[in-house]
């Protein structure tokens, strides 16, 4: 899968990778997180954020996969069904779009987002679930920053109305992820994805 290296894990592609994230999508939306901000204001995010790639801390991912896996559970806050044995399920059976939406100042990509369609998991999406958890953790762990503070699932139709509020992260995504930039710019005509979901 390949290697650690100074806090950034080094893919087989030679990638070296700072952060990752999830996104679950279908041909109507996709399901990202609502996030404030450092300067106190709100933006949409995927749930993705930075590898622990250093042993000696509490936090620690032995790879990239397991650092979206933590990263997507923690910006969930646990109220989502989804694991890292059934991501390694998913990419053993190619269900997995990778897209690399970040560059670092070399251009070379330095964020893996990785893209998987609602029908080929068991995954439920609750906002009641969420925001219990939310407050769950906010009650009981104060330490705890918890930026996500709602889960969304954006429909393409609503794209053109909301993408000002896209983190610039988000915003790539989109616009470097062949399926999620097709139905935004032919919403109207797509009905399904049938052989569009083609990887980047």
């Amino acid at each position: 899968m390949g290697k650690y290296h100074s806090y950034r894990f080094i893919d087989e592609f030679g990638n070296s990778l700072a952060a990752s994230g999830l996104i679950f999508y279908n041909e109507h939306g996709v399901w990202i997180i609502k996030e404030k901000t450092s300067k106190n204001s709100f933006e949409y995010n995927d749930p993705g954020g930075k590898y622990e790639g250093d042993k000696k801390k509490l936090i620690y991912d032995r790879n990239i996969y397991e650092c979206a896996v933590r990263e997507f559970s923690e910006e969930t806050y646990d109220s989502v069904n989804f694991n890292l044995n059934k991501l390694y399920k998913l990419l053993d059976e190619n269900k997995v779009i990778k897209t690399y939406p970040l560059v670092d100042k070399n251009k070379k990509p330095n964020y893996l987002s990785l893209l998987i369609h609602l029908n080929d998991t068991d995954v439920t999406f609750s906002n009641d679930a969420f925001h219990k958890n939310l407050e769950h953790t906010l009650k009981h762990k104060p330490n705890v920053n918890c930026s996500s503070i709602d889960l969304i699932f954006l429909k393409y139709s609503d794209y053109e109305d909301t993408k000002s509020m896209f983190s610039f992260r988000l915003r790539q995504i989109f616009e470097k992820t062949d399926v999620l930039r097709g139905f935004t710019n032919k919403y109207d005509k797509w009905t399904k994805l049938g052989d569009s979901r083609t990887k980047n």
